[in-house]
């Protein structure tokens, strides 16, 4: 599986530890009140500058929700900051772990040059197979992500879509 891993684009392994995040939300009793939360997730693959997401995801995790008063901001309206305080509230401690992973292997290499094919995000994509495992949750197709390679765009990779990974040829 590293093997695999290492020629993703840092885009692509955030997409898949995202993809785990779904999977892992598929099994919750509200799926449907997530799409907030991957929305502003899946914005991290297809954003110019990806330090912008920073801000953006910043707004949906769960310390902004759960410890922070709610703030006027492009990306949440208070009443899906509500929404999400109470959700936040009754999920599984291993959602939460993936959406930090999923935040940091967005944001890590986000002001550093990308060396030796990016251990850092290497490392939190086998934390999220690992927290699937430990949680029973079938994991992703990686090879969706192959066409999104590390050898493009300074490690980052081109951008794409949530649909491109179904939708372009493998």
């Amino acid at each position: 599986m590293r093997e695999k891993i290492e020629r993703l684009s840092i885009r692509a392994r955030v997409a898949f530890i995202i993809l785990c995040l779904e999977k892992s939300v598929e099994n919750s009793s509200k799926p449907s009140k997530w799409q907030k939360v991957l929305d502003v997730f899946w914005l991290q693959t297809n954003i110019q500058f990806v330090d912008e997401w920073l801000y953006n995801i910043s707004k949906v995790m769960p310390e902004s929700i759960l410890d922070d008063a709610y703030e006027e901001n492009d990306t949440l309206s208070y009443n899906d900051y509500v929404e999400l305080d109470f959700l936040y509230k009754t999920v599984p401690k291993y959602i939460f772990e993936l959406m930090e992973l999923a935040f940091e292997c967005g944001t890590i290499e986000l002001y550093g040059a990308i060396e030796n094919k990016s251990e850092r995000t290497i490392e939190l994509v086998l934390k999220a197979i690992e927290t699937m495992k430990q949680n029973d949750i079938v994991l992703p197709n990686i090879d969706l992500l192959k066409k999104f390679t590390i050898t493009e765009n300074s490690g980052w990779g081109r951008q794409f879509t949530r649909e491109d990974i179904f939708n372009e040829p493998v």
